[in-house]
């Protein structure tokens, strides 16, 4: 196997996509490379080793994670009107005072 390869296989391109910055890039590249050898892209047909449909996998994934650590640090982090929750507030019970 070459570890200098100027074509990479599905696996690290699937891999790279974690990156949301990569996924577009990529997915770019493949639409560039479909439209150049007179081809439609299509989400689910594997074209120069990626997916279309996996960046869009990945934005959905980083849009759920961005939102959840949004709402977290706002409930957390204190701000000028006042003392925030504790850091681990959603493992408690509302009754439950936290023991200092």
């Amino acid at each position: 196997m070459a570890l200098n390869s100027d074509n990479p296989t599905l696996r690290v391109n699937t891999l790279l996509s974690i990156i949301p910055h990569c996924a577009f890039v990529l997915s770019f590249q493949n639409i560039v490379y479909a439209q150049s050898v007179q081809m439609a892209p299509s989400f689910t047909q594997e074209l120069n080793f990626y997916h279309l449909g996996i960046p869009i996998a990945s934005f959905l994934i980083n849009i759920a994670v961005y939102l959840v650590l949004t709402w977290y640090l706002d409930q957390v982090v204190p701000n000028e009107w006042g003392a925030k929750k504790h850091p681990l507030f959603c493992f408690f019970n509302k009754t439950q005072p936290l023991s200092e």
